[in-house]
């Protein structure tokens, strides 16, 4: 976060992160190291990727809750099957991975997912700023979906589709399941009657000219 000069003190690209935006330099500082350590691993899953999100110091509430104890502890013994040893965050952990995977959760784990949910577009701008100001990683596209992945529960497949207004994750899933896989499927006039399959034929229609209108066709 500061460099010392000989007794010239400077603030660091990686500290003025955390300075523009508010966030503990704690949290700031592992951040850049779990996403170090993430681009590093030779496979880089959804689960590896919650991890490097959410195991921050802020998210670490010193014990499991007896109630997501079992998941809290499977979550645990995969991530060091990956050689990713985690904290007490796990359970924001769980959370962030439930959200990104389209699960439910009761009681305390639906507690964690609204958490996540609610602050996932600043904690995303943090993770950007720290790649274009001071890691270098050039990992854009992943900083441009994670948060819509966590908001809708899709995978990065689905995140184009959900940009068109009125379709949520359920709809984007039953429009990829009929060969809709992006923007330009449903643009394409042809995929009319698929996509009215599924909604009504004006709905189907607005889509298909937002679709167009998004990718500059029209």
């Amino acid at each position: 976060m500061l460099t010392n000069d000989n007794g010239e003190i400077e603030i660091t690209n990686l500290g003025r992160v955390s300075a523009w935006l508010y966030f503990s330099p704690y949290d700031v500082s592992a951040w850049y190291k779990n996403f170090e350590g993430y681009f590093d691993l030779p496979k880089q899953d959804d689960l590896a990727l919650c991890w490097a999100l959410t195991d921050i110091p802020s998210n670490n509430m010193g014990y499991i809750p007896k109630e997501i104890r079992e998941i809290a502890e499977d979550t645990t013994w995969k991530l060091r099957n990956r050689n990713i040893i985690c904290s007490d965050a796990v359970c924001s952990i769980v959370a962030a991975y439930q959200c990104v995977t389209g699960q439910k959760g009761e009681g305390t784990l639906a507690v964690l997912m609204r958490a996540v949910r609610y602050d996932i577009h600043r904690m995303v701008q943090a993770i950007s700023l720290i790649d274009a100001k001071y890691a270098q990683w050039k990992k854009q596209n992943i900083w441009n979906s994670i948060a819509t992945r966590i908001m809708y529960g899709i995978p990065e497949s689905l995140v184009e589709l959900v940009q068109i207004e009125g379709i949520g994750g359920a709809t984007a899933k039953k429009l990829h399941d009929r060969g809709i896989k992006n923007l330009t499927d449903l643009a394409n006039q042809q995929n009319l009657a698929k996509v009215q399959q599924i909604t009504n034929p004006q709905r189907a229609r607005a889509w298909m000219v937002a679709a167009r209108k998004a990718i500059g066709k029209e």
